[in-house]
């Protein structure tokens, strides 16, 4: 045996101990994972000015859908900026698979319009919009390659599972 098969045995003995034990929880936490980066609905998605967007009932509906309702928002705060007010918000989700609470940091802002309820209605707006960009972050469902190019974008490929067939394939093709 060449020292590159004993290295390729050796690698492939360490991911074989890694996951045997845990083999079932990787592959529901990547099926789960590839779930939050399927693409959102054509129906689901909207358009305002040319650019596509993802309404926040829409957004919201995929959070309880996906997390079975275990979300919730924590440090909202926000800042009147001359016309403007901007807003950041902590969007926390409990993975099922994983059995932790993640945390992503989201911004948004509005223009403050002129009337007598603008606050009312634009400070709401920009909540949204700060909940919006913090889902965006946990994957295409919520929209996060809406308005990006496609070169400018990849799939989700599972690392873990592809590993391991790439690991068993160099092993087979090496005999």
């Amino acid at each position: 045996m060449n020292n590159k098969t004993k290295n390729l045995n050796e690698q492939l003995q360490k991911a074989n101990a890694l996951t045997a034990a845990n083999r079932p929880e990787l592959i529901a936490l990547e099926k789960f994972t590839k779930s939050l980066n399927a693409k959102p609905k054509n129906q689901h998605i909207k358009k305002r000015q040319g650019a596509a967007y993802l309404p926040i009932s829409q957004i919201e509906n995929e959070l309880d859908r996906l997390f079975a309702g275990l979300w919730q928002t924590e440090n909202f705060n926000y800042v009147i900026n001359g016309g403007s007010v901007s807003v950041s918000i902590e969007l926390k989700v409990f993975n099922p698979v994983a059995k932790v609470w993640l945390t992503r940091c989201g911004v948004g802002a509005a223009l403050i319009r002129n009337s007598k309820n603008a606050l009312e209605m634009d400070l709401p707006h920009a909540k949204a919009d700060a909940i919006k960009n913090a889902a965006k972050s946990l994957g295409d469902i919520f929209g996060r390659n809406l308005t990006r190019k496609d070169s400018d974008t990849t799939e989700y490929e599972p690392a873990l599972l592809n590993r391991l067939k790439a690991l068993n394939n160099e092993h087979t093709n090496e005999k």
